[in-house]
């Protein structure tokens, strides 16, 4: 793993300029205007809030971006009803006090049947019903953007349909300020049908760097690998948030409960057969994102502690007080290196 790292840090150093020059190339031959001279600012924490977890007196201070989860998808391109809409407009008033961009999740994780978007991402008409959906909710909540989790479209089966869906939302997003994200994995198979001409249309990404299925879930080197992948990819980095769980597998403990359990399970990843990312693990995930000009994700608050010992007010702090190196937009090669 040490060679990984290495080579990690090696291959973005040298690399980073020319991807950056070659996706604002691609940008400006195709007639967009850069995201990120449209949308500011772009998240630096962002948290996520599903509609099942009650709601907090207040949120997590540091936090730039609230997305609250989930709305659903049908297979003509409308859009459930929300299980807790009284919730969102209370959220709203709650990121109105702290200054905190509000957004909602299409999708999501839906047990695993993406049945919906790969049918409604086949029709025009389909797409544009999304789309007005999306529009309506955003009008109604007063909303700010929303994020797109399909888990997941298929290589060489729906990543034409993926891209048009995306570019449908961008444009109707960006035409009034709002912002859109991507969920995106972590690395493997599944990502293979995100192309980067429909990425580059995203104002951020999400790398959901846990449930890897390997002994330790959400590890400091599978987050080092999906920093890699996306790099490889040529994806913009520098608009890419870093996912931290705040919760255990195989089980789904919360960091809250793991916590109640036992103290010191806060400030370690693994026990009995469980794993999760303790308080120093998420403070170095938050080191290696800085370096890339990364912000960090949080999923999901309502699984943290919510006290002064919570897993995002160490990520909220260590983000304070980490300063990024001026020397280049990663830093010089010895700075990369030093763990």
């Amino acid at each position: 793993m040490q060679y990984l790292t290495i080579f990690l840090w090696i291959t973005l150093l040298f690399s980073t300029v020319t991807d950056v020059s070659a996706a604002e190339s691609r940008s400006t031959a195709r007639g967009d205007t850069p995201r990120a001279a449209q949308v500011s600012p772009r998240p630096t924490l962002l948290g996520y809030l599903p509609s099942y977890r009650g709601l907090p007196d207040r949120l997590p201070r540091g936090l730039t971006h609230l997305i609250y989860a989930f709305a659903i998808p049908t297979s003509d391109g409308h859009l459930a009803p929300l299980a807790q809409p009284e919730q969102l407009r209370t959220l709203r008033q709650l990121c109105d006090r702290q200054r905190v961009k509000l957004g909602i999740l299409i999708g999501g994780w839906m047990d695993g049947d993406d049945s919906a978007f790969e049918t409604l991402s086949t029709s025009q008409s389909a797409r544009q019903a999304l789309v007005g959906d999306t529009m309506a909710l955003i009008r109604e909540f007063d909303l700010d953007g929303v994020e797109l989790d399909w888990e997941y479209p298929d290589p060489n089966r729906s990543e034409d349909n993926f891209a048009a869906l995306v570019a449908a939302l961008a444009k109707a997003l960006h035409r009034k300020d709002k912002f859109l994200g991507l969920s995106l994995p972590a690395l493997g198979p599944h990502a293979a049908a995100y192309r980067l001409s429909a990425l580059e249309r995203a104002d951020y990404y999400t790398l959901m760097a846990y449930d890897s299925g390997r002994v330790q879930h959400a590890s400091l080197a599978f987050a080092e690998e999906s920093i890699l992948y996306w790099h490889q990819r040529l994806l913009p980095l520098n608009r890419a948030l870093l996912g931290i769980p705040a919760y255990s597998r195989p089980s789904a403990k919360s960091f809250k409960d793991l916590v109640a359990e036992n103290w010191q399970n806060a400030y370690r990843d693994a026990e009995a057969g469980e794993s999760w990312n303790g308080i120093p693990t998420a403070r170095a995930k938050v080191r290696l994102a800085m370096r890339f000009n990364m912000g960090t994700a949080i999923w999901e608050i309502g699984q943290d502690t919510g006290d002064s010992g919570s897993l995002t007010r160490a990520v909220a702090d260590t983000l304070s007080a980490t300063s990024i190196p001026q020397s280049s937009r990663f830093g010089d090669a010895d700075t990369l290196l030093k763990r």
